[in-house]
């Protein structure tokens, strides 16, 4: 791969044809240089420039010797190892991200260049493509396009999945390290996660209901909101993993790739016997083209839907987020809300439980009740001061009349010794 002088001061020269590298952490990693048939290599090695010399040696003499391996084993590129990767995939039922959509985007840099070739720098430099990249969005119903610029949690997302793909290139032997290990990730600016409140909750579901064009649009938000499901799971639901008997769902196709059942409450169970009378097809929420299919996405009607219920900054994922912490409200154990969340542990799920408003004002309200105790008992205390001085003018008054009524004739001090 051949480099410009901006991309070569990023690189430390330690010897001839040997440079390296050293990351934010301060680790460091050398890289050798050599030509092949007038290809220009680069290879991350080991750790120490003696074993870098070492290795640089070992290159030299296989090509000094005509030998194949070396070119073989750089000539694979990174079209072919998406390949591996997308076996890897399928493999693994890993179905949770549209992985394809994150291998698409890092191949519109990477493609047609070497899996050897690729070094942290040249990762540095798919950063900042990626950031300067644009996002094309549609705005409700009508396809008006709208761009914005690709956020930082969607370039760290796609930075995984080459570090994925580059350490299936190692385990295959086609290079000795993975190079996105010695990259920094960026930092993300975290949405801020919103809880549905109740009296959204019940705007949003009228507006559901007005949409005739979507009216399985409801019943996806209210399966989401009870139920805590991933938008994925609720969309490839089929008939067979619903139990009405038992009142439960089986979860099959999940992020994870676990299987697990989830309970459903009266409500759920009256939208899927709603949903069962209606039914055309194997799947509970059928494509509008093909009945075989399932729905593709929903995310366009429901910003559309939460823009008429004057709903502001909630995605669809915030659903999930609004029945953990509903759940959790009502002091269900952890556990419980964990598998049936289908979390692997508990403290992802502390990143999903959120308090809500109510919740908040009833925390803060819960300090003036405690105080309110103290303040009750300095009242009382004022009151009953208060009360002896009006008893012992009460007191004057009846016993000045009734020693006036004998002939006596008391003064302030004589008084004060009779009433006392």
């Amino acid at each position: 791969m051949s480099r410009s002088m901006s991309c070569k001061k990023h690189l430390i020269k330690e010897a001839k044809n040997i440079y390296s590298h050293t990351d934010a952490s301060g680790k460091k990693t050398y890289y050798i240089r050599y030509k092949h048939m007038g290809q220009e290599h680069w290879e991350a090695v080991d750790h120490t420039l003696t074993l870098a010399k070492k290795a640089l040696a070992i290159r030299k003499a296989e090509i000094a010797q005509g030998k194949w391996g070396i070119h073989k084993v750089n000539s694979y590129t990174m079209d072919e190892l998406a390949e591996k990767y997308r076996e890897y995939i399928q493999a693994n039922n890993l179905l949770g991200h549209n992985y394809e959509s994150l291998i698409k985007n890092v191949l519109s840099f990477f493609s047609g260049k070497r899996v050897g070739e690729i070094t942290p720098f040249f990762i540095e430099k798919y950063k900042l493509f990626r950031q300067k990249a644009k996002r094309i969005l549609y705005k409700g119903t009508c396809r008006e396009e709208a761009t914005r610029p690709v956020r930082p949690a969607s370039v760290n997302r796609e930075l995984s999945v080459l570090s994925k793909m580059l350490t299936i290139a190692v385990q295959e032997k086609w290079i000795s390290i993975n190079p996105v290990k010695s990259v920094p990730r960026l930092r993300e600016d975290n949405h801020l996660e919103r809880v549905l409140t109740r009296e959204e909750e019940d705007r949003l579901l009228a507006a559901c209901a007005a949409i005739k064009k979507a009216p399985h649009l409801r019943a996806i938000v209210v399966i989401a909101i009870y139920m805590g499901c991933r938008l994925s799971e609720i969309l490839r639901l089929k008939w067979e993993q619903v139990d009405l008997n038992h009142n439960w769902i089986t979860l099959i196709k999940t992020k994870n790739g676990r299987v697990r059942r989830v309970d459903i409450n009266s409500k759920l169970r009256k939208v899927f016997v709603k949903l069962f009378e209606q039914a055309n097809s194997e799947f509970i929420f059928p494509s509008k083209l093909r009945k075989d299919k399932n729905l593709g996405c929903v995310k366009k009607g429901f910003h559309s839907v939460c823009r008429q219920a004057e709903i502001q900054g909630i995605r669809f994922h915030d659903l999930r987020h609004t029945w953990a912490s509903r759940m959790l409200e009502k002091g269900n154990s952890p556990a419980v809300v964990r598998d049936l969340g289908g979390w692997s542990d508990l403290s992802i799920l502390n990143r999903y439980a959120h308090s809500t408003p109510e919740a908040r004002k009833r925390a803060v309200e819960s300090l003036v009740s405690d105080a309110e105790p103290e303040a009750s008992r300095e009242s009382k205390r004022e009151q009953s001061v208060n009360a002896k001085v009006v008893d012992k003018r009460e007191n004057h008054k009846v016993l000045k009349t009734k020693w006036a009524h004998q002939g006596l004739n008391l003064g302030p001090t004589d008084y004060e010794l009779v009433s006392t």
